[in-house]
């Protein structure tokens, strides 16, 4: 970024804050407080028509969050061991409770940094960035919280989720359990910048196209929040039963809607699924399947790979005694690019347990899967 401006709230402010880190070694694991001051670093390529990188006459709703904040607040961490004590404080009225997932100016510079950048990115249409926060807890100590800094970004989100994924991270993996919902955030804001770059390289003029100067926002969110979700969020949560009429004859659900992305092209996989199952001690409610299917179809991968990890995981939740498996769908990179067939389409089969060991019961479960709507 060519222009840069700073604004402060000092110590002097009076945001008067106490908190403790429960897990430090030292007098700090105690309530302690102190007057807290924010000094904003604001960036912009260009400046406004009054020669401004960012209006500090606009500031008021940045004064009046810090205060909203960490004025007069009690400051916990979300894990904090006494949490119930301080969680009964504030009912009683005897604090005003604040809970984060971490406690200190680290911690409140990252907070305060991805509220109020949102905001100024979407005030500025883009124009602004906020480079860093800084958080004082007196004249000798402070930390800062940086983003983004000439189009690079200081610390990359996802050089920290790679880090923590022991088992690596292919395409139609899900690493969830890697990501915190701060990181998710961050994630976006890493996709976003990379694919500005994408639009750049294409030579499309995003700052003067109106039908694309969001573009690179709103497709980092689609990534991550929703057709990519199966790797980002973790899995649906499936309620088991008894099966307490032990019923022993085939079940089948179908047709559920498939969505997902070819790995090769990232072109949209378009079809429907059909399960059937051959119950052993369990049994879930229908609306299960369609959960299940939608968070493993919501990567990027193949179909034939789809195809055996839904049935992995409904083996998994069900236990049943047979899972069979049927995948039907349309693949945009054929009939978008390439050969741009329109008529065909492509048709796995996974077939575990009884269903594979039994021709009678297997050739049973063909039979009647003639019969689903849209097989045919």
């Amino acid at each position: 970024m060519k222009y840069q401006s700073t604004k402060t709230y000092g110590n002097d402010r009076g945001l008067s804050c106490c908190f403790r880190q429960w897990k430090a070694d030292s007098h700090c694991n105690l309530i302690h407080g102190y007057s807290l001051g924010f000094r904003f670093v604001f960036e912009a390529d260009e400046l406004d028509e009054r020669n401004w990188v960012y209006d500090f006459g606009n500031c008021k709703w940045i004064k009046e969050y810090l205060e909203s904040m960490f004025d007069h607040t009690l400051v916990i961490a979300s894990d904090d061991p006494l949490m119930a004590d301080f969680e009964n404080l504030h009912e009683q009225d005897g604090c005003k409770l604040l809970v984060m997932d971490g406690v200190g100016c680290e911690k409140f510079a990252q907070y305060v940094y991805h509220y109020i950048s949102a905001r100024i990115e979407n005030e500025s249409g883009g124009r602004v960035n906020l480079k860093s926060v800084e958080c004082f807890e007196h004249g000798s100590n402070s930390a800062i919280y940086y983003g983004w800094l000439r189009g690079v970004y200081i610390m990359k989100i996802s050089e920290k989720i790679k880090a923590a994924l022991d088992n690596g991270y292919l395409a139609n993996d899900t690493i969830y359990e890697a990501i915190s919902d701060t990181d998710r955030e961050e994630l976006i804001e890493e996709v976003k910048e990379a694919f500005q770059g994408v639009l750049d390289a294409l030579v499309i003029d995003t700052k003067n196209d109106h039908n694309t100067q969001d573009t690179a926002k709103r497709v980092a969110k689609m990534f991550v929040n929703e057709i990519f979700r199966g790797r980002y969020y973790p899995p649906p949560s499936v309620t088991a039963f008894p099966n307490a009429k032990q019923y022993d004859q085939i079940y089948m659900s179908g047709p559920i809607t498939i969505n997902s992305t070819c790995a090769h092209h990232f072109q949209p996989i378009s079809g429907n699924a059909y399960v059937g199952i051959f119950p052993g001690q369990k049994v879930i409610g229908l609306s299960k399947f369609n959960r299940m299917v939608d968070w493993v179809a919501s990567r990027p991968q193949i179909q034939e790979e789809m195809t055996e990890q839904i049935a992995d995981m409904i083996q998994e939740e069900t236990e049943a005694k047979g899972v069979a498996v049927i995948v039907k769908a349309e693949h945009f990179c054929m009939t978008a690019r390439g050969v741009k067939e329109h008529e065909s389409d492509m048709l796995t089969s996974v077939v575990r347990g009884i269903f594979r060991e039994q021709p009678t019961i297997k050739a049973e479960f063909f039979s009647l899967l003639n019969n689903m709507k849209g097989i045919r």
